[in-house]
């Protein structure tokens, strides 16, 4: 497997068990915009996957340190978060008002998520940092 598979892979699980930790406040956006809560839950994981695989790639060719690595899951914690506040706004407000509303989803999931979605991305870029030093076997670094 690729590095940035293995990237895309660890940043989903994380971000989805660090979005597991505001369930119940996901479950109640979820029911204000009439859709099952399963997705809102895993659309942040979705995106952190998507943005570390992008962000990690040619992580391996490159001498990467742990700053380099930590900067890169900080990264990805921004624009995951920026996404889902994207993603919650257009699922959630009117037409009109949409910029105020996306501010305001944008501070309220920094607020709420921000904590539990910085630390799953920071996990993340230690195990790719921890992978990069001990080169594994099943893991492809081309």
């Amino acid at each position: 497997m690729p590095l940035t598979v293995f990237a895309g892979l660890v940043f989903f699980i994380l971000v989805l068990l660090g979005s597991g930790t505001v369930e119940p406040v996901i479950r109640g956006l979820a029911q204000d915009s009439d859709m099952p809560a399963w997705i809102v839950v895993l659309v942040p994981a979705l995106f952190g996957g998507l943005y570390a695989m992008l962000l990690y790639q040619g992580a391996a060719r490159r001498e990467i340190d742990l700053s380099q690595c930590s900067t890169r899951a900080a990264m990805v914690a921004v624009l995951t978060w920026i996404s889902v506040a994207a993603f919650v706004t257009f699922i959630w407000s009117p037409a009109d008002g949409m910029w105020e509303t996306f501010k305001g989803v944008l501070a309220l999931m920094g607020i709420v998520a921000g904590g539990p979605l910085l630390m799953a991305c920071l996990l993340g870029g230690g195990a790719v940092f921890f992978a990069l030093q001990r080169r594994f076997p099943v893991i492809r670094y081309d």
